[in-house]
């Protein structure tokens, strides 16, 4: 009976081996398929992966000490990230980063902390001088013009605001025409020149309006699927003299610095605390 029992554990064993053999031995032939060829020098799928895993792993690494050098000099200088913050601050991340859209989501929460962590070390340090702001209001005056327009924002299908076209060219107030088609607006104050939305409202006039399709570098307007905007002008002014102002209007002029040059703040920031810290890898 066990000479049985030995022999069929035997052969269940043979077929395992025989199984993961031609396995292994599949993946092998996989694993140095060429993919490439350089005269008589070829490249293996097997060396793509190294070369690809080498890469990520060393990249998440030095993205992992980066963040650790920010969060413990921020906690050494007793900084704290409030929800007040976040809210105020998220407005410009947004122009930081225009993918970060949500403040509920994980990795943009995470985003705006490291966000603030670096203002708050930059001020601290005095990363950003006067004269890197004053030269950068002189660059936005000659970029983004002297006028402001207020608009409204209509956000809704191709459809939908097909009919509200139809409705204002007929001479329908706007307020009664969102009512009718249940549409919702927000204002905004924008560049008439320069914003977010690539329209020249500086040669509009008073009540007329641009359609936009948000999310979309083209204006294929013919596009059911996709959600659009409905740019309508109420008015254009020239800018508030304080809006430039350095003594008035500081704290915004430095927001505003501090969101478009991030990323050239934050590897000055890094490069004074790899300093401050032994680091091994």
């Amino acid at each position: 009976m066990s000479r049985k029992i030995h022999y069929l554990i035997e052969s269940i064993l043979i077929v395992v081996i025989l199984v993961l053999g031609g396995t292994l031995l599949k993946i092998h032939k996989k694993e140095n398929e060429v993919v490439a060829s350089i005269g008589e020098k070829e490249i293996t799928r097997n060396e793509v992966q190294d070369k690809l895993s080498g890469k990520a792993f060393n990249t998440a690494v030095d993205n992992l000490i980066n963040s650790s050098l920010i969060d413990q000099q921020f906690q050494k200088e007793k900084g704290k990230v409030t929800e007040k913050e976040r809210l105020e601050q998220f407005p410009y991340v947004k122009l930081a980063d225009s993918t970060k859209k949500n403040l509920s989501d994980k990795e943009t929460s995470s985003f705006v902390d490291e966000y603030i962590k670096v203002k708050f070390l930059s001020e601290k340090y005095e990363l950003i001088s006067e004269d890197d702001l004053k030269g950068f209001l002189e660059e936005e005056r000659s970029s983004f013009g002297t006028k402001v327009s207020m608009i409204k924002v209509i956000e809704g299908s191709h459809d939908k605001l097909s009919k509200l076209e139809t409705r204002l060219n007929k001479g329908t107030k706007i307020s009664s025409a969102l009512k009718t088609l249940g549409l919702e607006s927000h204002d905004e104050e924008v560049f008439s020149s320069y914003n977010e939305y690539g329209v020249d409202f500086s040669s509009m006039k008073k009540g007329e309006y641009a359609h936009h399709m948000g999310g979309s570098d083209h204006d294929d307007h013919s596009s059911h699927s996709t959600q659009h905007h409905l740019l309508y002008l109420e008015d254009t002014q020239d800018v508030n003299a304080k809006l430039f102002n350095m003594q008035e209007n500081k704290d915004m002029i430095f927001n505003v610095y501090f969101s478009k040059n991030y990323n050239n703040v934050r590897i000055k920031l890094l490069n004074k605390l790899s300093n401050a810290y032994e680091i091994k890898k």
